[in-house]
């Protein structure tokens, strides 16, 4: 987290109001402008907007945990690299929090550990930014000459209703920055890493991600913790390297990145009939999710009542989506220029099922983690792979990294097996 020279380094903090999508356009409106961009934010904001988004837009990572450690205390060595701290939406809590000086999320401790400008975009109900209490931390905050404010403006409110407490449009912010910043010098514009970027252009892939859930009765089900994230990493890197993408979900609570189309399903019959669907124009199938093995034999329509005693529960096994769609690509004559990577999660010998599961589903790569290790686990923002391919004798360790990270390192692989796949077929026609 360090600045750009190609221009002056900005951080956009984004804090937990509806306002915070609109963040992303000033982000974007920013590195138009020549600016190299970092976010930070609370954890009320994520719930709003995936980290994941961000890391697409920047190619940077985003921290939204205070506690997070690199070589230096993130926050403090942001606080030393930003020029200008751009808070949008600036909501009354987190006003508050800056006009008193508490530090307890990353956005308020980065922001009091610099001596950096900061330019508030307030974002809030009408009644709650003409409270006396909201408009004292206001003039508390500008009075010192550090704080500035961009509107809010009047217009419709997420209540429905109409009033001033509207943020201001993305374009104004920008252009204020630019006022407290001065003009980039042309031809400064911050661009993503051009690591992946085209190398799958026209490609269409699937990429599967989340849980599936299999119902006992309408109230309890059969799942796993999996958030998505690392299936969200990937679509959005296989976005930026030019594919078509399809991504079918499981129930997450985070938003799936900007793809060609999102396919929320519930249960493994449900992914399976999903990816199925989409194997006659497949190129590329990317297998994050966390299916569930097993789901109940008979699923009662009415809340099962607790007895006195145990109960036992008959299991069916859900079918196997990769290794069903492996053989319907077979049966198409499209397997050999399709490529198909799965996912492991394991908790022991994880190498050696990695192997076994590439070869018995006939797999072209597989990416495997142990959810026991720190940091590699269910929900988790990082990630250690190991990578096992069908052509290559040893494995590849990807990793430890953010998801962000690891998705475009996956990405970069499927792009050069992809371009060796397809230039293989081609000879043999």
């Amino acid at each position: 987290m360090s600045s750009d020279p190609r221009g002056a380094s900005v951080t956009v903090c984004v804090t937990g109001g509806i306002a915070a999508y609109k963040a992303c356009l000033v982000v974007r409106g920013l590195m138009r402008a020549g600016f190299a961009v970092d976010v930070l934010m609370t954890p009320s904001a994520t719930k709003f907007v995936s980290p994941l988004t961000f890391e697409g837009l920047t190619q940077r990572p985003v921290r939204s945990d205070l506690w997070e450690r690199g070589d230096e205390i993130a926050h403090v060595e942001l606080a030393h690299a930003t020029a200008l701290f751009v808070v949008a939406p600036a909501t009354a809590h987190t006003l508050a929090r800056l006009a008193l000086g508490l530090a307890d999320d990353v956005v308020a401790a980065t922001i009091l550990a610099s001596p950096a400008p900061v330019l508030l975009a307030p974002a809030m109900e009408t009644g709650m930014w003409r409270n006396p209490i909201v408009a004292g931390h206001v003039k508390s905050l500008t009075e010192g000459g550090r704080f500035s404010v961009v509107g809010p403006e009047a217009g419709p409110l997420a209540s429905g209703r109409s009033g001033e407490g509207r943020m201001s449009e993305p374009e104004e912010i920008v252009a204020r920055v630019i006022q407290l910043l001065g003009p980039r010098p042309a031809g400064t514009e911050v661009r993503p890493a051009a690591s992946v970027a085209g190398s799958l252009a026209g490609v269409r892939a699937v990429v599967t991600a989340g849980p599936t859930r299999e119902f006992l009765d309408p109230v309890r089900f059969l799942s796993n913790p999996s958030s998505g994230k690392m299936g969200f990493a990937v679509a959005a890197a296989l976005v930026e390297a030019g594919a078509e993408v399809t991504l079918v979900h499981g129930p997450v609570s985070i938003a799936p990145p900007p793809v060609a189309r999102v396919v929320p399903v519930v249960s493994a019959q449900d992914m399976c009939d999903a990816v199925l669907a989409r194997a006659g124009d497949l190129d590329l199938y990317v297998g994050t999710a966390a299916i569930a093995d097993y789901a109940p034999v008979t699923v009662s329509s009415d809340k099962v009542k607790k007895g006195d005693g145990n109960e036992t529960v008959e299991l069916r096994r859900t079918p196997d989506v990769i290794a069903s769609l492996v053989e319907r690509l077979e049966k198409l004559g499209r397997r050999e220029r399709t490529v198909v990577m799965g996912f492991a999660v394991e908790t022991q010998d994880l190498l050696g099922y990695a192997r076994d599961k590439l070869t018995r589903k006939r797999l072209d790569l597989i990416a495997a983690n142990d959810v026991t290790q720190p940091g590699a686990g269910f929900a988790t923002d990082s990630n250690d792979l190991w990578v096992v391919s069908a052509d290559r004798p040893e494995p590849e360790r990807l990793g430890p990294g953010s998801k962000a990270e690891l998705g475009r390192a996956i990405v970069k692989r499927l792009a050069a097996r992809f371009a060796a796949r397809t230039s293989q077929v081609d000879v043999q026609r």
